[in-house]
């Protein structure tokens, strides 16, 4: 089936990096987050934004999110009614205070975090979840039972990354549960989603190759995975009816013909060559629907069926495409936007 691109708008534009995003709806508005900050180095520290909208055309001034360290990749979670919860990665530094960081300094831990809210304006102060160097990537809230995630470890050395499924009966205390994927040098972004009865999907970001598709049937243990066709970063997965789309990062040589060029027309070196994508997963193809306008540093969407109109999906997503060329130094900008895609 078509997919049409009705509009996009640019919600966030400040001359900074504003990047990292996820859209979702709850109790009758809709939440956008994204981090903020000067780049999209973690060695410029930033803070997550939240901001809310009975629409997703008029949104509010925000709130912000912050724990002290580099906050980024904000991940809204629902648990029903009852509260609506940001989850997100932290860099922290060792040793070295915030304002004296030189820019070779390396990040040395990370920490995940969730902060939780009831009525959609108030957040509660950060939680730490897990352990060291554990990203909780994404989150299957409680189907009466536990909750689930998928997360990437990596070691001491920043040298390779493992993918973890991991449990909860609260969403807060999590369990580690089993190893989806060993050490590689190129794995992360694990999107874990319910796939079935009984059975889970994790699609998993490889840098430089077609992401991976991984499958486990219950009790999740024994995880099997298939490489894609295409390149996917920072992937979302969203069930809509009985269709399964991806949203993510795709690079030129991915599209069909002509697509990056409609996208965005400017070439000046391959550092540019980053879109954003929307597809449809068929068993394990992935079938481009839409590329939005986007390039250079872009990506990291949130993807949401629109509840007020069947039959269409919100896009968020950063992008630099309205900025480049980019001026030397900082901040480095990028924009936030929101697009509505008839599916």
């Amino acid at each position: 089936m078509p997919a049409t691109l009705l509009d996009v708008q640019c919600v966030a534009a400040t001359g900074e990096h504003l990047a990292f995003t996820d859209l979702t709806s709850w109790c009758g508005h809709y939440y956008l987050a994204y981090r903020q900050a000067l780049s999209h180095h973690p060695m410029t520290p930033g803070h997550l934004v939240v901001r809310r909208s009975p629409d997703a055309v008029t949104w509010d001034a925000g709130v912000t999110v912050h724990t002290g360290g580099d906050d980024r990749d904000p991940h809204f979670v629902c648990d029903g009614a009852r509260r609506l919860g940001l989850m997100c990665g932290t860099y922290a530094y060792a040793d070295v205070p915030l304002r004296t960081l030189h820019p070779q300094v390396r990040p040395q831990l990370l920490l995940s975090h969730v902060t939780w809210s009831r009525d959609g304006t108030w957040w509660g102060l950060p939680l730490p979840l897990f352990r060291w160097q554990y990203w909780i990537w994404s989150v299957v809230p409680s189907d009466g039972e536990l909750w689930r995630a998928a997360a990437y470890h990596s070691g001491d050395a920043w040298d390779a990354s493992s993918i973890h499924y991991l449990c909860s009966d609260s969403g807060t205390d999590w369990l580690h549960a089993a190893v989806i994927a060993g050490p590689s040098l190129d794995l992360g972004e694990p999107f874990l989603w319910p796939a079935g009865p009984k059975t889970l999907g994790c699609l998993v970001r490889h840098e430089t190759q077609p992401a991976v598709l991984f499958r486990a049937t219950h009790p999740y243990g024994k995880w099997t995975g298939t490489p894609l066709e295409v390149l996917v970063h920072s992937p979302v997965v969203r069930v809509v009816g009985e269709r399964t789309f991806v949203a993510g990062r795709s690079r030129a040589e991915d599209l069909p013909r002509g697509v990056a060029d409609a996208a965005y027309r400017y070439r000046k070196g391959a550092k540019h060559r980053y879109y954003t994508t929307l597809w449809e997963l068929e068993g394990t193809t992935l079938r481009h629907l839409v590329t939005v306008p986007s390039a250079g540093d872009c990506g990291y969407p949130g993807l949401v069926a629109d509840p007020t109109d069947d039959g269409t999906l919100l896009l968020s997503y950063y992008s630099q495409h309205e900025r480049l060329p980019l001026p030397a130094g900082l901040p480095c900008a990028a924009d936030v936007y929101v697009a509505r895609i008839r599916v």
